[in-house]
This record gives structure tokens, sequence and C-alpha cells, in this order.
């Protein structure tokens, strides 16, 4: 898969770029393609990718002595396995998640807000369908449980128009 980023600039935060280094180290990119892609240096790249490297031990091992501390029962895989990881760096339900954006993240959620999404509902919705299929790529045995599974195609149901939708474009008629 091939990621395009945007040269990074002045004004492009450090945790977007780091974001955005991640992203293209994980899809397989060099590091001088990153850098290249990014428009800083190798060094850049190193000192990023070491940077998120340790961001995320930390965060696993907060998420671990949290564990330990409570006495709460360890997550257990029902037959849709919906259950969280134990070692989960996840927040409890119903607290707030922060995630790092960048320019193409913003982009893809604004797409999704057209659709009348707001952002937590788009970015829960995304997430949902993706957890969906890697369950059943899991559950068929197309791939081992807990491997990234590769998606190749998407199926769309063919669009029927609603009540509202109806009524909406006739009133829009009108007007002009």
């Amino acid at each position: 898969m091939t990621t395009h980023a945007t040269p990074a600039t002045p004004e492009m935060k450090l945790a977007d770029r780091r974001a955005t280094v991640a992203t293209l180290a994980r899809d397989g990119a060099s590091l001088r393609t990153i850098a290249a892609q990014l428009g800083v240096s190798k060094d850049t790249v190193r000192r990023d990718l070491a940077a998120v490297e340790r961001d995320t031990a930390r965060q696993n091992d907060t998420a671990g002595e949290t564990a330990s501390r409570d006495d709460a029962t360890p997550a257990t895989s029902d037959a849709t396995d919906h259950a969280t990881p134990a070692t989960s760096a996840l927040p409890a339900s119903g607290e707030p998640l922060t995630i790092p954006t960048d320019a193409e993240f913003l982009a893809d959620l604004a797409v999704m807000e057209l659709a009348g999404r707001t952002t937590a509902s788009a970015i829960g919705h995304a997430v949902h369908l993706v957890a969906e299929l890697y369950r059943r790529a899991w559950a068929s045995g197309a791939y081992p449980h807990g491997t990234e599974p590769q998606f190749i195609a998407h199926q769309l149901r063919p669009y029927t128009p609603t009540a509202n939708d109806i009524a909406m474009d006739s009133n829009a008629r009108s007007i002009a």
C-alpha cells in the first residue's frame, strides 16, 4: 500500500509528523522514502520512530500497571470476540480517547461528516466496520487470530432513497 504524505512544514505539529512517520514506516516505507516525502532528514525520521516506540512502550507499561492495580476480571473472548485485551492502552468505556491526527485523517473525517455523522460517530462507525472485518477474518480461519487482515475489496449496498431524501430532493427542485 502506498501512503502519500504531505511534506513537513514549520506549521506541522511534531505529533502530526511523528504519526505520519509511524504510519509510513508501518506501511513499509524506507527511512529514505519517509524523509523524502516529508522533506526532513533520515536522522529526524529515526528520532521520530524512536520517540513513537518510547511513547508506545510507556503507554503499554502504564496500561499494565493500571490493569494490575485494578481488581478487574481479565478480558475474555466470546464467539464474536468483542473483548479488549487486558494489556490494551485503551481508556475505560465512556472515557475520552485522544489520538494524533494529521491532514489525511482530518480530510477522511470531513468526508464522513458530509454524510451527517458527528466526529465521534464517524470514528466509532469506521472502527466498528474494520473491527467487524477483523472478527470475520479470524472466525472464518482466513487469518490467524491477532493477525491484521489485508483487505482488497469493498462491497456497497445499492442506494435506496429514504422518504426524507425524496422530500429534500423535491424541495430543492421547487426552490431552483
